[in-house]
Order: C-alpha cells, then sequence, then structure tokens
C-alpha cells in the first residue's frame, strides 16, 4: 500500500470513527479493577468517547452535532508522544521529529495529519494508528500514542540466475543492504541498477526482476534478485556506407563501439552507439560538411559460441562541404562590437567550422555572463550562398538587465557554521550574478577540506531578474588521526632511523573552521609534544592567527668534535674544521668527495627545547591566484648537556649552551603567489614563495644567522582522458625548486667583542638533505646552502586515495654560500617509483628510489641499495605526514 492510498484510507476511517461512540475508559472513566485508558482510538487520528452508562446516540458531555471539534482532547495541549510496535526502531530516532510538537494545541486536521506525513515519510512503517488518551485525571492534556507496524527487515540480499556477471559486482550497484527495512521503491531502483550494469556489459536483452520473500524469523525477508541474462552482444565489425571524404578508418577512430581488443571488451551499449553517431556528426560539421548526418545504423547478429556478434553498418550522407563567410553581431549596446568581434577566432574564407563557431559564440555569451546578464538572449541566423558555397552567419543578442544573487544556500552540511562557509564566497546576497566568482567560491569550498564533494548549482529565484546560488556538500571527517613511523632506510652513521609519530588535529575545530591539533612524536633519541591553534579568519578578514608550544627533548647525534691540535675557539672562523681535519680547506675537499668523518671523532649531547610559536598571515584573492603575506616569532629557550671533561664540541654555541638554558630568538616574514587549483593535490597552477628568517641580531637570542627561503613549483595536466565511468587516464607533471640559505646576520658577536656581519650557529641550525622528502634515497647530510630539486610524473590509481609516482630528484649542498656553484660532486641525485597517499588523514609517502653521484667529468656512480633487484641497488623510502604538494 503505497502513502496516497494509506492516506485516504485514513481519511475513511476517520470518519466512520468521528461518528461512532467510544469507551468510557478514552473520556476518562476506568474499567474495573484497570486504571489505564482502553484503547478506545483504532483510527488514524482520534475521536470522540462516551460514558459507558450511557446509551448509544446519546450526546455525552461536551460532545455534539459537531464530531471532533467538541471533543476532550481537542484544543488541549499535547504533553507527550509514546508508541507501541516498535521492534527494529529505537523511539529515541523518532522523537526529534515529533519534540517540536510538544506544547501545541492538538487539532486533527492539519496539526495530526501534518505529524502522520512526517512518519510516514521515513519509510519506516507500514502503518500508523494513532490513540489518544488524557495525560491526568482533569485531562489538561493529550498523550498521543502510535500503532506502528514496522517494515520488514531484510537478512539477506540474494542474486540467483547471474553467470556472465559476478555476484559482488551486481551487490555493489544495489543500494539496498542487510539490516535495512525493505522498500518496494528502493528496490525498484535497484532493478534499474542492475539492469543498466548488465546493458554496459553488452547483454542487451537481459531480464532483472526482484521481491521480498519472508524469512525464518517474524517481520523479516530477504530480497531476491532473479537474473535471466541472455547473450552477451559483442561487436564483431563496424563498416560504413555513403562516406566519401572521411575513410573508415579516420570514422572508427572516432567511436568508442569498436570490436575487442586488449583494453576494450567490444560489448555493444545502445547509449555508447548514440554518442558515436554524434561523435561522426561533429566530426564532419568540424571540417564544413554542416549538413552531414547518419541516416540509419543497421545491426546483423551472428551466433556464435554463446554469444551474439553483431555487424554494424553506419550509412552516413556527407552533403556539400561549406567555406565561412564571417559572423556580423547586432542588438548589442553593452558592449561595443568591435570589443566583441575581438572574441571570434574563425576567420573568412577558411573551410567552416561549426564546432569553432559555437566556440566564439560562446565567448560572447560568457563575457555577457560573467558581467551579470545571464537572461541574455543570443539568436543565429545563418545565410547561405548556394553558388559560392558559403556560409555567413549573423548572431542577434537580446540584451536583458543583469541578474542579481537572490539567496546562497548551503545543503547537506551538518557540522560546519553556514558562516564559515560564506566567507569563503567571494560574493554576497545582492549583488550581480558572476559566473567566475561562482567557480572560485567552488574552488575556495573544495579547498577547505571539509567535504567528500561540493556541487554547485544555480537554480533561478522567486522572479524574473534573480538567481540562486547552492552549494550541495557531503561532509567529510575533519579530524586527522595519524599514527605510523617515519624512517629511511638511507641514514647516517649512528642515527636510529625510526621514530613513532601520533598527530591528532581538527582542521574545523566545533565547526567554526579553526584548526586545533597535538602532536606526539617518540624514538629513543627524541621526543616532541606540540601543541597548536590557528584561527584562518580574524575579524572577518582572511587574516590568520596561530600558536604553538612545544616541548623537545633530543638525543643528537654525530656532532662535531675540536680536541686534536689545532684548537680552534670558534667552529664559524674562516679556518676553523672539526676532527681529524687540520684546516677548513681539508675538510671542504672531505665533504665534497662523499667522505665521512668517523664515529670516534663524533660524540653526542641532550638538549632540552621549549619553543613558543606565534603567527600570523593575510592573503589577497587576485586573478593570478592568492597573494600572501606571512609573519612569525618564535622565541626559544634551550638547554644542553653533557660531560665537558670527555668532549669538546666544535660549534661554539653548544659549547656556551653546557649546562645552561639560552634564549634563541627568530622572527620570520615571507610572502607568496597560490595559483594552485586544488591546494593538497595539484593538478594545474604554480606556486611562488620567499621567506626570510631573522635571527639573534638586534632582537638578541644566542645564534645570529639570517636564513633565506625560495620555492617554485609549477603542475600541468599532460593527459586526462576517461576511460571507465569512475576512472580516468591522468597524467600530471608536477616540478619544484627550492632554495635555501644560512647567511650572515649583522649583530654584536660576543667572540669577537665587535658588531658586524657574522654567522653564528650549531649543527640544529643547518640545511640538509633527509633521504625521505629531499634527495630521496640519500643519508642524512648537512650544509649551509640546499638546493633541492624535484620533478614527478604523477598517475591517479584512485584519485581521492592513492597515485602511482615516478620520480627524479637533484638536490646540492655546500658547506658554505659561497661556495655555491657547478661542482658536481656537491650534487645527489636520485630516480625511482613509489606510491603518493592524497588523504588528509594518511599522508603517506612510500618509494624505491635509485640514487646516483655523477663527477666533474661525467662519470656516474650508483650508490649501494638496501637490496637489490637483478643489478640495481634499491633503496626503500617511507615517509608519514610530508608536505602535501610533494
Amino acid at each position: 500500500m503505497n502513502r496516497a492510498t494509506k492516506m485516504l484510507f485514513a481519511t475513511a476511517v476517520l470518519t466512520a470513527f468521528l461518528a461512532a461512540p467510544l469507551t468510557a475508559q478514552d473520556q476518562g472513566g476506568t474499567n474495573p479493577g484497570s486504571e489505564q485508558p482502553a484503547p478506545g482510538l483504532t483510527q488514524p487520528s482520534a475521536g470522540p468517547t462516551v460514558p459507558q452508562d450511557q446509551a448509544p446516540g446519546q450526546q455525552g458531555p461536551g460532545q455534539s452535532q459537531q464530531g471532533a471539534a467538541q471533543e476532550w482532547y481537542v484544543g488541549k495541549p499535547i504533553k507527550d508522544f509514546t508508541f507501541s510496535g516498535l521492534m527494529t526502531i529505537k523511539a529515541d530516532v523518532l522523537k526529534p521529529i515529533l519534540a517540536p510538537y510538544i506544547g501545541q494545541t492538538f487539532t486533527v486536521d492539519p496539526l495530526l495529519w501534518e505529524i502522520e506525513g512526517k512518519l510516514y515519510a521515513l519509510d519506516y512503517f507500514e502503518t500508523i494508528v494513532p490513540n489518544a488518551s488524557p495525560a491526568d485525571d482533569s485531562k489538561s492534556a493529550v498523550i498521543i500514542q502510535f500503532d506502528v507496524k514496522e517494515r520488514p527487515v531484510i537478512t539477506s540480499i540474494d542474486v540467483i540466475g547471474n553467470s556472465g556477471i559476478r555476484t559482488g559486482d551486481i551487490t555493489d550497484k544495489i543500494l539496498l543492504k542487510k539490516g535495512d527495512l525493505a522498500n518496494q521503491t528502493k528496490m525498484q531502483a535497484d532493478v534499474e541498477a542492475v539492469r543498466s550494469l548488465y546493458l554496459e556489459k553488452g547483454y542487451s536483452n537481459a531480464d532483472v526482476k526482484a521481491n521480498f520473500v519472508p524469512s525464518d524469523k517474524d517481520n523479516t525477508v530477504r530480497a531476491v534478485f532473479t537474473i535471466n541474462e541472455g547473450l552477451a552482444t559483442t561487436i564483431k565489425e563496424v563498416r560504413f556506407s555513403g562516406n566519401h571524404f572521411a575513410s573508415e578508418s579516420t570514422l572508427r577512430g572516432l567511436m568508442k563501439t569498436k570490436p575487442p581488443s586488449l583494453f576494450d571488451a567490444g560489448t555493444f551499449q545502445e547509449s555508447k552507439l548514440e554518442d558515436d553517431k554524434a561523435a561522426i556528426g561533429a566530426y564532419y560539421t568540424d571540417h564544413g560538411f554542416i549538413d552531414a548526418k547518419v541516416d540509419k545504423v543497421t545491426q546483423d547478429v551472428v551466433k556464435q559460441e554463446g554469444k551474439n556478434f553483431l555487424i554494424l553498418t553506419i550509412y552516413v550522407t556527407e552533403g556539400d562541404q561549406w567555406t565561412y563567410g564571417g559572423l556580423s553581431i547586432e542588438g548589442n549596446q553593452i558592449f561595443g562590437t568591435k570589443r566583441l568581434m575581438e572574441l571570434v577566432t574563425q576567420k573568412p574564407g577558411k573551410t567552416l567550422s561549426l564546432q569553432k563557431l559555437q566556440a566564439d559564440i560562446g565567448r560572447i555569451q560568457d563575457l555577457y555572463y560573467e558581467s551579470g546578464y545571464i537572461f541574455n538572449t543570443f539568436e543565429r541566423k545563418e545565410n547561405r550562398d548556394n553558388a559560392a558555397k558559403t556560409i555567413s552567419y549573423t548572431l542577434t543578442v537580446g540584451e536583458m538587465d543583469k541578474a542579481h544573487i537572490e539567496s546562497i544556500i548551503f545543503k547537506g552540511n551538518s557540522k560546519t557554521k553556514e558562516w564559515v562557509l560564506r566567507r569563503e564566497l567571494p560574493f554576497e546576497e545582492g549583488e550581480v550574478f558572476n559566473k567566475e566568482k561562482i567557480i572560485e567560491g567552488y574552488r575556495n569550498l573544495v579547498n577547505l577540506q571539509y567535504f567528500k564533494s561540493v556541487q554547485p548549482d544555480t537554480p533561478q529565484g522567486s522572479a524574473f531578474g534573480l538567481m540562486n546560488v547552492v552549494f550541495n556538500v557531503e561532509d567529510a571527517s575533519t579530524a586527522d588521526i595519524n599514527f605510523g613511523i617515519t624512517f629511511s632506510g638511507a641514514q647516517q652513521l649512528g642515527d636510529f632511523p625510526i621514530s613513532g609519530v601520533i598527530k591528532w588535529n581538527e582542521r574545523d575545530f566545533l565547526g567554526r573552521g579553526e584548526t586545533v591539533g597535538v602532536d606526539l612524536e617518540a624514538s629513543p633519541i627524541k621526543q616532541i609534544i606540540s601543541l597548536n591553534f590557528q584561527e584562518p579568519w580574524l575579524l572577518s578578514q582572511r587574516w590568520s592567527v596561530g600558536m604553538s608550544l612545544s616541548f623537545d627533548h633530543s638525543n643528537e647525534q654525530n656532532v662535531l668534535m675540536d680536541m686534536l691540535p689545532p684548537v680552534f675557539s670558534d667552529g664559524d672562523s674562516p679556518n676553523a674544521a672539526p676532527d681529524p681535519y687540520t684546516s677548513r680547506q681539508d675538510y671542504i675537499n672531505a665533504l665534497e668527495a662523499g667522505l665521512s668523518i668517523p664515529p670516534q671523532y663524533l660524540m653526542r649531547y641532550d638538549a632540552y627545547d621549549i619553543v613558543l610559536g606565534l603567527s600570523t598571515g593575510y592573503k589577497f584573492a587576485t586573478p593570478l591566484g592568492f597573494l600572501g603575506f606571512t609573519g612569525s616569532y618564535s622565541p626559544s629557550l634551550r638547554y644542553i648537556h653533557y660531560d665537558d671533561s670527555l668532549y669538546r664540541p666544535f660549534e661554539v654555541t653548544v659549547r656556551s649552551n653546557n649546562n645552561s638554558w639560552n634564549l634563541i630568538d627568530a622572527v620570520t616574514a615571507g610572502a607568496y603567489l597560490d595559483g594552485r587549483d586544488i591546494f593538497w593535490n595539484p593538478t594545474k597552477g604554480y606556486y611562488v614563495g620567499q621567506s626570510f628568517t631573522y635571527t639573534g641580531g638586534f632582537i638578541l637570542g644566542f645564534r645570529d644567522y639570517i636564513r633565506s627561503d625560495s620555492t617554485l613549483e609549477g603542475f600541468a595536466t599532460l593527459l586526462n582522458v576517461p576511460i571507465a565511468e569512475s576512472w580516468s587516464l591522468m597524467f600530471v607533471l608536477a616540478a619544484h625548486s627550492g632554495l635555501s640559505m644560512i647567511l650572515p646576520n649583522y649583530g654584536y658577536n660576543p667572540y669577537t667583542g665587535q658588531w658586524g656581519m657574522y654567522t653564528l650557529t650549531d649543527d640544529t641550525d643547518l640545511l640538509y638533505i633527509d633521504g625521505m622528502t629531499v634527495g630521496r634515497g640519500w643519508r642524512v647530510l648537512y650544509g649551509n646552502a640546499l638546493w633541492d630539486n624535484k620533478l614527478e610524473l604523477r598517475m591517479p590509481l584512485a584519485k581521492d586515495y592513492v597515485w602511482l609516482v615516478g620520480f627524479f630528484d637533484a638536490a646540492a649542498l655546500w658547506p658554505d654560500v659561497n661556495l655555491i656553484g657547478g661542482n658536481l660532486n656537491n650534487y645527489y641525485f636520485s630516480y625511482g617509483l613509489g606510491f603518493r597517499f592524497v588523504i588528509p588523514q594518511f599522508p603517506i609517502r612510500v618509494y624505491l628510489a635509485r640514487d646516483f653521484k655523477v663527477d666533474n667529468q661525467g662519470n656516474v656512480t650508483y650508490q649501494p641499495g638496501d637490496f637489490s633487484i637483478g643489478s640495481w641497488g634499491l633503496k626503500f623510502v617511507i615517509s608519514l605526514g610530508g608536505g602535501t604538494m610533494f
């Protein structure tokens, strides 16, 4: 029984019920030995009652010929709702729907009908019968009880009769699942989905039926889908008739309907054939044959080996080839003809292309649309010169007033506050409708990473000239919880290569768009706890502010020493060198040769850091992308401990910090231009950034240097060809180049007692190749200048989850900025293949890398690997929580 039938049935029962006397229990009386109200209402709405001692036909107190309008419960406030008959559905699920009606004055029409309508709309119940009972002896309020009969519960989804298509593929198309309530409408939708699957696989005669079959338990059913597959239809050959200008091979190349091949099963689909006919017509109209058409397609079936093999013959009428005579525009007042004609690219005298003409007119339409004139009309008139075989066109523009945005509506967001979403839109209600701004707003919402999908829509508003902008969104998890390890198989001697990582990061805290996070990292040599908070919009502007606080203990490994003669007072002096070297030049020569300092000349120490980070930034939307400016202030306290009777560190900052707390002060300022389409997984666009970190100097602190970081990145989609309904063959080229340098700072040098330009650092300030994200596959190497270059070719395996990546890295490292140059001994190369997970909660990169060096004579030397495949030595590289772009 569908809902309309139920409502008609309820109306009939209600009419009969209002004319019938009821028991005294409903009127407030009691049966002997019982204090419970008798079930006087068994109809779809409550009716009047009379005392038991009153003769039928007599009017009881408060009852008249007006029927229910005079009864005790009419006009009384509703105190509560109760249910009987619930088996699977919980009352807690239903009460939020009914809560707004508690306290309202009871009426049959429209209140009770409205309540019943909402309950039926849930599709949980076969029948719903209301009863009314007094809330107290004085009948000051009414309690409505609904006696319901639930729909049966589905215990299994059974598929019968299939052999050509796997059961799992079929059930993937069925939305009904075990545990759902039986619903005939949903079942019919599933039948159509399964039938479409069979058509897609070439079973054009497949018959799909479904029904609910009672199961062993009460009020349960099985959903049974019965399939008669018929024979699969496979393309055997595609022929053409009537084609003279275009060859058969050219036309076949336009078609999706093809005989079986390595990448195509050759199944016949009527929908594909219609697309093919359109593609053939488009080819001809693009080459001047604007009257060309596919007259008919014959299908000859040959049965063989349990299949239907199909021979298609496509009959084409080409017509004459025409030359383009030009486009004239009339009716335009808002934009001058010269301005509009600048958008027309097709030149008169050339072979007419209907596609180019449509593109030219499309650009004219877009100019109007982007300026808010979306209700304009555009009429194209064709003017033929049959003798010259030339066609010219006249475009008549019917100009209307600008359209305005009436309402901005968000559907589907259950968590994020609407004002958080509205602030990402570059338009407001009442503004002129602008297509480009709608696209920009859509892109901003996608980049929030709050939703699985964002679908914009622009329906017409309540009056002519008004448009609504609707964003249909599907919520996604905004809590990033990462558990894992970070390691590389190519670490420097003495390092412990594995760190345990736990990160919790909420990107939409309380639905307000704020970020709150906690990071924990632990290994035998390093432990970190970090708390962070960021507000991306301050004072309703794109002004971000953030704060972080971290506590860090590390056992610093492979620290340079200077105990052997000659002993240097300052490791940053021009001639200073660590043990076992006696001069700076010897040390530099060893680094360039790729030599490592033996472990007996290295030391360790314990370091404790307390770091406060304060950051801010502002960004502007420009036609080239977001132009942003950033700044931060990061004071930190550092405590170092080692046995100075056994060790003497090479760096003076380490020696001076032993058994004492030192302040390290840093200020950073930067700017960037971000033109990427999707921030965390770009497919096109670019990123340019520059920042400077000023440490020490006039802001004091126990370090003195300036760090410069320059970044340039570019992304381009090289290929994007749809292969299946949910997958495209896609290649994205991603390139990165970053140059970082430690530069001298102007300040007071406590070791020389003079003001001037100098550098005061220790090993924790140095730049480095980490082997995981920079110079993938290499051991950890340190220096004062780093040039990091990466080139990647990415292909999606599952676009929103994991990509296959081929990479080539070239990282250069120099011990001093003055040594930056073309010496190939300072370059570290690697290439390899891996996977790139793009899920925010699972930002893992996994690679197999092969690293090598090239000397100044061009000789290539490959480094030993962790394991070998044939003669190739490969290293396994994995990182967790790396950059979102690389």
